[in-house]
């Protein structure tokens, strides 16, 4: 969008993904409102970063702390591992957790937290109708914190035009289908949701030569691990194959509907297992599960 003369950030786009964005009563995603920039359909698109921004909930300083918090929780396990203390499996899968709300923290830095109103746009047409109800608008947004789609909130009594503008016109309409129907919504969703799998699996492969109560638990363990890290990579290996053949659309989806469902079953089973497996480990701890980090050994007069 800076071609045509407007900035457009990964904060714009996220405020846009969550609902932020409202023309003529309607939620608007990133691509539809290029189409209307574009076609000069909207008069204040001029949004900053800052304006978003100050919707938030949270700033940079929150998140600074919320990632050393989980960086330190890390340290201490990786410091546990290395003097030869043993880690329990619950500490195992917080560190999971920990390790995952990084990366999510990482890619989401930039995403406003809990907006509670969005910015309306309006189109030339509009200013001459009527401005929007304020009545409607407070009855509209009654639940704070969520911005749900708007529907009729722009309502003129006394006029032949008493419309909600809830529907954008046509050829705007067939532009932006056009643009959307170039991205596969679904690939890259089911990409991440496969790489968030693989990840959580292998990570409880760290486990694999730890203590358990039982030779069967450490045996279920290393099963549930694999499936859980090897589940969603065959998936997603069998979507990759299947988009590329040669088969039949139908027959290629309805596989893969098939696959998808397995793969599914099998990582909740599998998550279930471990979450088990995490509980019941708890009625046998090593001696050294109760020890904690000798951190002077590391950082003198600390």
């Amino acid at each position: 969008m800076s071609d045509e003369g407007y900035e457009w950030s990964k904060t714009h786009s996220f405020f846009a993904k969550m609902g932020g964005f409202v023309y003529r009563g309607q939620t608007i995603d990133s691509l539809r409102f290029l189409v209307l920039v574009k076609k000069n359909e909207v008069i204040n698109p001029f949004v900053s970063v800052q304006d978003i921004k100050d919707k938030s909930k949270s700033d940079s300083i929150g998140k600074a702390i919320l990632t050393l918090q989980l960086l330190w929780f890390t340290l201490q396990i990786v410091v546990r591992g290395s003097r030869g203390l043993a880690i329990t499996l619950v500490e195992l899968d917080t560190v999971c957790m920990a390790i995952l709300s990084l990366l999510v923290l990482f890619f989401w830095w930039d995403k406003p937290l809990r907006p509670e109103r969005p910015l309306l746009f309006y189109s030339p047409q509009d200013v001459n109708v009527c401005p929007p109800s304020p009545s409607a608008l407070s009855k509209a947004w009654k639940k704070p914190g969520r911005l749900d789609r708007l529907t009729d909130i722009f309502t003129c009594t006394g006029s032949e035009e008493t419309t909600s503008m809830g529907i954008f016109d046509e050829q705007v309409r067939q532009e932006s289908t056009r643009l959307i129907d170039k991205i596969d919504k679904h690939g890259a969703g089911i990409a991440s949701l496969c790489a968030t799998w693989m990840i959580l699996g292998a990570l409880h492969l760290i486990a694999w030569n730890f203590e358990f109560p039982t030779e069967e638990e450490k045996i279920a363990w290393r099963i549930a691990s694999l499936v859980l890290a090897g589940g969603p990579l065959a998936l997603f290996g069998m979507l990759v194959i299947g988009n590329r053949s040669r088969l039949d659309a139908s027959r290629v989806e309805r596989v893969g509907f098939e696959i998808t469902f397995l793969a599914s079953v099998l990582s909740v089973v599998s998550r279930v297992f471990l979450v088990a497996l995490m509980i019941a480990s708890l009625r046998a701890l090593p001696c050294s599960a109760h020890q904690t980090v000798a951190w002077t050994s590391y950082i003198p007069h600390l």
